[in-house]
């Protein structure tokens, strides 16, 4: 169970939920004429050809207008500042810091995606799009993980990855290779070094849940305000460096009311709410929220936000 305020300790009423964030950066529109067939051939042609669409005809635009770019978050005068740069260009991390490459939401098309350069990579669900492939999309999903050069990667599910909650935990984490941490509602140390050649251990806790919605994609989701959906988070930690959950904390009371009151980790990676991409400050002190997935609300699940990449300090050691 999550641990309860100290003794003597006057529990504070809640915050207001955060305000919904201001979308990262997104690439540009590939092109008039590419939106036209794509919105044409939405309403005109059946499914599946609604997928051979997307690849054969928006896809190369896409990836002929792609730019290269991720956003750059830290902290100045204790509010977060997102900035954009490119892929290969960041500012070198500060000394006493881990490098933190954040992605969410990426549906089978990672290979789309520009990827930074990192120390860890966190992945916070939604690996693929249907997962109804049952094992090879894992195993695809994993494949595509590990042709990353991160030295450490923090996957967890989400709701559309149906063939990780049939797996279980145990088979999911050998479906995706080794060398990918995958949490499902469990946390681990992550050995890492920081720019100034300093090794320590990150704490780190992933859950998959969230609350249900009209999506037919339903992997770990519980009616919001039940006891079952409470239950998930209920055992997150207090005192964690790194909180990967798929859905973000502002948009579930349940995982907001652990995450502010007892848990209060330094760094929260989410997702899933495609509209809402981009970075927060927490509302306690220290905290950053950031909102990594990939795919824009724009088109159809297409990656249009880029990753985003955070210095986290070292914890003492």
């Amino acid at each position: 169970m999550a641990s309860s305020p100290a003794a003597g300790e006057v529990e504070s009423p809640l915050p207001p939920l955060l305000p919904q964030r201001r979308p990262a950066t997104a690439r540009p529109c590939c092109t008039a004429l590419a939106a036209c067939l794509w919105v044409a051939l939405k309403w005109v042609t059946v499914y599946p050809a609604r997928w051979c669409a997307l690849w054969l005809v928006y896809g190369p635009f896409e990836w002929a207008c792609r730019r290269r770019r991720c956003v750059y978050v830290d902290m100045v005068g204790g509010e977060v500042r997102e900035r954009e740069f490119p892929v290969d260009g960041l500012p070198r991390p500060p000394p006493s810091t881990v490098r933190v490459v954040c992605i969410s939401d990426t549906h089978d098309r990672l290979g789309w995606v520009d990827v930074p350069p990192g120390d860890v990579l966190v992945h916070a669900g939604d690996v693929t799009m249907l997962g109804g492939w049952g094992d090879c999309s894992a195993a695809w999903a994993g494949r595509q993980l590990r042709a990353l050069p991160h030295a450490h990667k923090v996957v967890i599910g989400g709701n559309h990855d149906a063939c990780l909650a049939a797996a279980g935990p145990e088979h999911a984490a050998a479906l995706l290779g080794a060398g990918i941490t995958y949490l499902e509602c469990s946390g681990a140390r992550v050995p890492v070094t920081g720019a100034d050649g300093g090794t320590r251990s990150l704490s780190v806790w992933g859950v998959p849940h969230t609350p249900r919605s009209r999506s037919p994609n339903s992997a770990w989701q519980e009616r919001a305000g039940t006891a079952a959906l409470a239950a998930s988070f209920s055992t997150i930690p207090r005192g964690l460096d790194i909180l990967v959950t798929h859905t973000p904390p502002e948009f579930c009371a349940e995982l907001y009311a652990v995450t502010v009151r007892t848990a209060r980790p330094r760094l929260v990676v989410s997702g899933h709410i495609h509209d809402a991409a981009g970075a927060a400050r927490a509302p306690y002190e220290g905290g950053v929220w950031i909102n990594a997935a990939v795919v824009g609300g724009g088109c159809w699940y297409l990656p249009r936000n880029p990753a985003i990449v955070y210095d986290l300090p070292l914890p003492p050691p």
